[in-house]
Order: structure tokens, then C-alpha cells, then sequence
């Protein structure tokens, strides 16, 4: 079986060891697997055999690869070029000077029906055949081709009750793929917005966010002309971004900011930042969170959510055209999140206080690449803040153990858990948590 682990500079990394022969006289053979893109092999009998593999890649394709170092177990030649089907299986296999080492073709569920060789490892659909066990490595899950099955249940299977959850590609296997044993490309989720394939509520289906949407409404529904622009300067199409720096610490900031965007762009989306996010949960830590913090936590909050619209200022006065990109001011806005935190003394509150904090975000935000990278560099400036204050550190490992023998943050994390029940968890943060 595989490992999956994740590098210090980021980077998915997949080990695999395998052991054979008797406990007296074994021999070793480890494999590293970098972003999908590079192996590293190692063997071990007495004596160490290294070589390497590059996978050249067209974003999704195998167009080659290159192999570096001793030959054991793969005598075939150190360049290989790789021509696919339409599912990305491979077909034929081309020495550099375009004579073919092998061809291969299969069964619509994957198993040979002509061709291949022993030693070759990409084959059915681009993906890997372990040859140890002869199963088909997705990422998610292993596949075995003989049984058209997967061997354990599609981590996404409540978002296709249709479907056996150890179905291959929607049973569809001549025109559609598995990508990553996440369900196939082609498969279209049960709208869970009713609950109909849920077990317990849909989400949000209890009090969960009722006073931040009521008040984020309500805020909306009140902004007038005279709040946003005093001095009756009202923007014109072409316009750059209003000086609104009086708006900040106000519940209409992100509001009359997407108001000024549609004023300056009518014919353009507004940045999905400005209600998605920025509005929305300023309401919810506002009117639903900070009534449960300390003293302390409320004031984090007051100072936190000042901190994030002067950077959204300061932002568009030396970059005015920064919104006409959604995805790019949304990673400008989620860039300034950790300063804005930290310099507003996240780092300084209780451990019960943090937790509230935490748990305030959906988990569609939570774990999101962004959340998940705001998490990681949060928790790098606690860890540098611990090392260098262990009298504090040694007092909140303190409040953990307490939290966690009085039910504290138990109570929390239930809560939660209970708030988003039904929450179906998205392809990519499947892939994230798969290593744990």
C-alpha cells in the first residue's frame, strides 16, 4: 500500500516499501512519487540500486518518460514515448526514434485484452497497476479491473445514491474514466439541497447562521447613497475604485464596495470576495460569534475585521485595476487574512477562544486550499510564538487539557459538527484529507 504525505515546500508525495523474500535475507524496494511527475526507486539486497523516472506531462497526459539510473526490473529503453486512447490508457509505447517497444489494448473495464509486457506499470485509463497486488492506484482508492470494482466505497458516494458506491466511471467504462477514484467525470450529483440523500438535516437547516443572514440582509437592504458616497461624488462607468476609507469598521463596507464596483463596471461581475466573503462573514462574526468570545476575543474581532478592509484599501489604491480579476482579488483579499489576524493578537487568545473562532467558517471555507494554507501559517506563527514564550505555551496546553477533560471544546466541535451535518465535501478537499 501506499502513504501519502505532503513535502515541506508543498508538493504531494506517495511512498511505497515492499519486502520480499524471507526475514533472514530480505530485500528492500521503496518507491517516492512526487506530484505525479517524478519516482524515485530504491533496492536494496545486500547491495543499492537507485534510478529515477520523469513523467513529461500535457496537464492530464503521459507524453513520456525519461528513466536516469541502474535498470533493475525495467530493461526497456531510458526514453519512451506513450501514445493514449480517448481515456488516457496506454496504447503504444515508441522508442525515441519512433519503432514500437509494446502495444496494449483492453477490456472496457480494464483488463488486457492484447499485448503489454510484465514490467509495464501505466497502463488502463494513465493510471498505475501495483505489481505487487495487480490493482490500479486512483489516488482515492484502489481499483481492480478483474472485478470492474473498486475495493473500498467512493468517499463522495452520498452525492450519487444511484450508483454502487464501489462502482467504475458510473458503469460507463468505454466513454467515461474515474479521474481519481472520486466518482467519474461525466456523473451528475443528487441536488442535496432538499437532504434527500442525506443522513440527518441538510445543511443550515437549523438556527446555524440565522442571526449573520438577517443581519447581512438587513445591512443590505438599508445601505442608501448618502452612507457610501457623503460628499454626492457618485462614481461613473470607467471610474476608478472609490475612496471609501470612511466605510471602514462599518457593517456596509464590503457591500458598498461591490455597489461602487457595479457603478464603475456595470457590464462586469462583481469579485465574488465582497458578499461571498467579505460580507458574509463579517455578519457571522459579528451578530453570532463575537457574543460568545472573551473580552479579549471580542476585541480581536472588532480589530481583525478593521485590519482586513484597510488592506482591501490600501490594496486598491496601489493597484486600482485589481478587481477586474475574481480569482485574483479574492487571492490579493485571502493574502491579507493572516496579517490581519495576527497583528490584531489572534495569536494571544485562549485556546476556547481560537476554537470559536475557527469553527465560525463552513467547512467549504475551512478546508479549502485557502483555508487550509491560512490554518498552516496561523499555526506556524503560534508554534514560533510557543517557542519563544514557553510559559505561555506551557498555559494554554493547559486550557487544551482542561477544554478537553470538562467537554469544553468537545461541546464546540459537536456543535459543529451538528450545524453542517450533510455538507457533501468537495473533490478537491477529498484529495487533501486523504493522507489522514
Amino acid at each position: 500500500m501506499k502513504v501519502e504525505l505532503q513535502t515541506k515546500s508543498g508538493q504531494n508525495c506517495v511512498s511505497k516499501m515492499v519486502r520480499t523474500r524471507t526475514a533472514g535475507s530480505p530485500i528492500y524496494k521503496r518507491t517516492i512519487y512526487i506530484d505525479g511527475v517524478f519516482e524515485y526507486h530504491m533496492l536494496e539486497n545486500g547491495t543499492t540500486y537507485e534510478k529515477n523516472y520523469v513523467h513529461v506531462m500535457d496537464n492530464t497526459s503521459r507524453i513520456a518518460t525519461i528513466k536516469t539510473g541502474n535498470d533493475f526490473g525495467d530493461t526497456t529503453p531510458a526514453i519512451k514515448y506513450n501514445l493514449e486512447d480517448h481515456l488516457g490508457s496506454s496504447s503504444i509505447l515508441l522508442k525515441d526514434n519512433g519503432t514500437i517497444i509494446n502495444k496494449e489494448e483492453f477490456y472496457p473495464f480494464g483488463e488486457t485484452s492484447f499485448g503489454s509486457y510484465a514490467k509495464k506499470r501505466y497502463r488502463y485509463s494513465g493510471k498505475e497497476k501495483d505489481q505487487e497486488s495487480g490493482l490500479y492506484y486512483y489516488g482515492a482508492r484502489y481499483y481492480t479491473a478483474w472485478t470492474c470494482r473498486f475495493i473500498s466505497i467512493d468517499p463522495l458516494a452520498a452525492d450519487y445514491p444511484y450508483l454502487t458506491p464501489y462502482n467504475y466511471a458510473g458503469n460507463k467504462p468505454i466513454n467515461d474514466k474515474d479521474i481519481d477514484g472520486l466518482q467519474s467525470t461525466k456523473d451528475q450529483k443528487v441536488n442535496n439541497s432538499g437532504g434527500t440523500n442525506i443522513i440527518g438535516p441538510p445543511v443550515n437547516s437549523g438556527e446555524k447562521n440565522k442571526k449573520g443572514e438577517e443581519a447581512a440582509k438587513n445591512t443590505t437592504q438599508n445601505m442608501n447613497l448618502h452612507q457610501v458616497y457623503p460628499d454626492g461624488m457618485i462614481p461613473q462607468p470607467g471610474d476608478l475604485p472609490t475612496d471609501l476609507s470612511h466605510l471602514i469598521g462599518s457593517d456596509i463596507y464590503y457591500e458598498a464596495r461591490a455597489f461602487d464596483f457595479e457603478l464603475r463596471n456595470p457590464e462586469a461581475p462583481v469579485p465574488e470576495y465582497y458578499r461571498d466573503y467579505g460580507h458574509k462573514y463579517l455578519h457571522e462574526f459579528k451578530y453570532e460569534t463575537k457574543e460568545n468570545l472573551s473580552p479579549e476575543g471580542q476585541i480581536w474581532l472588532e480589530d481583525a475585521l478593521i485590519n482586513l478592509q484597510l488592506a482591501i484599501e490600501d490594496g486598491l489604491k496601489n493597484n486600482p485595476n485589481i478587481e477586474s480579476n475574481s480569482k485574483e482579488f479574492s487571492d490579493f483579499a485571502f493574502e491579507t487574512h493572516v496579517d490581519a489576524y495576527v497583528d490584531a493578537g489572534i495569536l494571544s487568545l485562549s485556546i476556547i477562544d481560537k476554537v470559536k473562532i475557527t469553527l465560525t467558517v463552513e467547512p467549504k471555507d475551512l478546508l479549502s486550499d485557502r483555508g487550509l494554507a491560512q490554518a498552516s501559517q496561523v499555526a506556524t506563527e503560534q508554534l514560533s510564538m510557543y517557542i519563544n514564550h514557553p510559559k505561555f505555551a506551557a498555559k494554554q496546553a493547559g486550557e487544551v487539557i482542561l477544554g478537553i477533560s470538562n467537554g469544553t471544546i468537545d461541546k464546540e466541535v459537536d456543535k459543529y459538527l451538528e450545524e453542517n451535518m450533510g455538507y457533501a465535501v468537495d473533490r478537491s478537499i477529498w484529495k487533501i484529507m486523504l493522507p489522514f
